[in-house]
């Protein structure tokens, strides 16, 4: 049970650290108005997504290695 919290813990602060990345990236580069389509904001969240999951496969890949983890 603790390895299920660990991981989503992991995974929901990868999401809010890549978020607040790239936020501000898109604000610069692409406008404000790029998030308000709704086929951009998918966009935006399969990257978010995608980010968090592999930071999060990662963590645990080194957390394994290390023999801090164990499952």
């Amino acid at each position: 049970m603790g390895e299920i919290l660990l991981v989503i813990v992991v995974f929901i602060v990868f999401c809010l650290v890549c978020h607040s990345f790239l936020r501000g990236f898109v604000k610069n580069k692409l406008g404000s108005d790029w998030l308000k389509s709704w086929g951009n904001r998918l966009y935006y969240v399969q990257g978010i997504l995608f980010f968090g999951t592999i930071g999060t496969v990662l963590v645990l890949y080194l957390l394994k290695v290390s023999n801090t983890l164990t499952f």
